[in-house]
């Protein structure tokens, strides 16, 4: 979904990595550094990863939050699940990969 919302620039300058989740903080921030090349700066709205990373010497960055009431996953997956106006909520390469797996029924049948 990032990869489709994002400008041809942006995508020549940005690499996206998986990381699994290891339901361990400092297990999670260790498996970093084995999947991602060197990185000066971590990205977090997380206080336990911020506080880890920066402890293994990493400049730490919080992000604030921005409409945090209507712009949280659980909110526009509410809205979807409804039918409600939830695609002016998210970038319109988001919208269409939501569309081709059938998000909107997928939703329904989950609540």
């Amino acid at each position: 979904m990032i990869e489709s919302s994002i400008g041809p620039a942006d995508s020549r300058r940005i690499r996206i990595f998986y990381i699994p989740d290891l339901e361990d903080h400092a297990r999670w921030v260790e498996s970093l550094g084995l999947i991602v090349p060197p990185y000066g700066a971590v990205f977090t709205n997380d206080e336990t990863t911020g506080r880890i990373c920066a402890g293994r010497g990493s400049e730490v960055v919080t992000v604030p939050f921005t409409r945090r009431d209507e712009l949280s996953g659980t909110e526009i997956r509410a809205k979807i699940a409804r039918g409600g106006d939830w695609r002016r909520l998210v970038p319109a390469g988001t919208a269409g990969i939501l569309d081709d797996i059938g998000a909107e029924g997928r939703l329904r049948g989950a609540l």
